[in-house]
């Protein structure tokens, strides 16, 4: 963790520096993954979203560095909607592709919340985000 803190804000200067988005894309994604770790949610958000922003529809971007966080503010904070929609934005085709049981997990949570079970979407998400814990994604 001590190495992010230290690399991101360098990897930021320098994407800056040579007018890399996606470079200042993923250094934003670390710094909103450090943010979750130091319990700040609102700088979450906001550094997820600069991320996402900046990639824009980017295929090879690591989206996923900042939508776990991001899942794990929402439904820390009983934002299923927001959550879900996170989860969506994984399962996007232009995405990498996540594991078969997060991807079945993912889609289970968005089903669910399309169907107008909250709470079942909230129970998936949850069981994602254990699972992408587990697997070093988060």
């Amino acid at each position: 963790m001590e190495a992010v803190r230290s690399l991101a804000p360098q990897v930021m200067a320098a994407g800056e520096a040579a007018a890399d988005l996606g470079m200042v894309g993923t250094a934003k994604a670390y710094l909103a993954w450090l943010a979750w770790q130091d319990g700040r949610p609102k700088d979450v958000v906001a550094l997820a979203d600069e991320a996402l922003e900046l990639w824009g529809t980017t295929v090879f971007a690591p989206h996923w560095l900042c939508l776990w966080p991001l899942i794990a503010v929402h439904l820390g904070a009983g934002q299923v909607a927001e959550a879900v929609a996170a989860g969506r934005q994984m399962l996007e085709p232009s995405q990498s592709r996540p594991t078969d049981e997060l991807e079945s997990l993912l889609g289970s949570a968005c089903a669910a919340w399309d169907q107008g079970e909250p709470e079942a979407a909230r129970a998936k998400m949850a069981e994602a985000l254990e699972l992408a814990k587990d697997l070093h994604r988060l």
